[in-house]
């Protein structure tokens, strides 16, 4: 006699394509179901499709797209590195996709730099040139006023639109977050 099929379950992800054949797999919102005779079996490919999908998703995002839907903070967040200094989801996002580069070299100079350590407000833009593979920020103190620049002579950013920031009563956040 032969066991009949077993529908198997995990909640991993939802962009699976729906099929109900024997040794097949598919998804109703965010389960994903194994059909088949094996327990084990399933178990291990629905364990290998969920580390495909974790990998995934911790891919860096170099292109910030999700930057647009930032607009306050649900948290601050600090570096050990830089106590007196408060981040923003946003920045922590930027951070998290291949940029912690930029926010630390930002927030290194601040206090060493006499022109920049006392402003009350500061507003930083980077921006890259993708042709050359070149990059830098100027601070300005919200006026329009240079406070200082920076340039990379070599950057893999892949933002394509400049990336604003503003520094306020210690606090780093995008533009939109302010």
């Amino acid at each position: 006699m032969t066991k009949p099929n077993t529908i198997f379950w995990e909640d991993v992800t939802d962009d699976m394509q729906l099929t109900a054949k024997e040794g097949s797999w598919f998804a109703n919102g965010r389960l994903v179901y194994w059909v088949g005779k094996d327990a084990a079996e399933a178990r291990a490919r629905l364990g290998s499709l969920y580390q495909k999908q974790k990998q995934e998703r911790e891919k860096p995002d170099l292109e910030l797209k999700a930057l647009d839907g930032f607009s306050g903070t649900e948290e601050y967040h600090r570096l050990s590195m830089f106590p007196s200094f408060n981040l923003t989801d946003g920045v922590d996002y930027i951070m998290r996709n291949g940029y912690s580069y930029l926010v630390t070299d930002i927030l290194a100079l601040i206090p060493f730099k006499p022109r920049l350590k006392n402003q009350p407000f500061l507003a930083i833009t980077y921006s890259v040139n993708l042709g050359t593979k070149t990059g830098g920020f100027i601070i300005t103190d919200g006026n329009e006023t240079t406070l200082y620049t920076q340039n990379y002579g070599y950057t893999d950013a892949k933002i394509v639109k400049p990336l604003k920031l503003f520094l306020a009563d210690h606090v780093l956040m995008l533009a939109g977050e302010y």
